[in-house]
């Protein structure tokens, strides 16, 4: 099975790497989606939402980053990025937030969590 080997990397240090399926970038022309064997290619990346099915998980993972430069050459992926945030701090930060909230109900408490998810991927969450 091919693969893209990827990292994400700020101006400090290298903040994630690995083996992935696929993955989607927002560039200034518009998101663009990369899979094993694409053509090389650079893009700029603007501020936005991107996602990520890792190899071993199989399971789609959204990240948001602040800009940057992409490359992608023989299976391999360099995205220099200003920031990084996955969707997995994400969740941590909000259900930290959440328990410092005085919040009793666990219906509540869900609520909150779906309406700044949806917030934070650029949609509006109706009930």
């Amino acid at each position: 099975m091919k693969f893209l080997d990827f990292n994400f990397i700020t101006p400090f240090k290298l903040v994630l790497s690995g083996k992935a399926k696929a993955m989607g970038l927002p560039t200034l022309l518009g998101e663009i989606t990369i899979l094993p064997d694409h053509a090389t290619l650079y893009a700029v990346l603007q501020r936005g939402i991107g996602w990520i099915v890792l190899l071993q998980e199989d399971k789609k993972e959204d990240f948001i980053i602040e800009g940057g430069f992409l490359e992608v050459n023989n299976n391999k992926i360099t995205i220099l990025v200003d920031e990084i945030i996955t969707d997995s701090q994400i969740k941590q930060v909000e259900l930290q937030n959440i328990k410092k909230q005085d919040i009793t109900s666990e219906v509540e408490k869900l609520k909150l969590l779906q309406l700044s998810i949806q917030e934070r991927k650029g949609k509006r969450f109706y009930e």
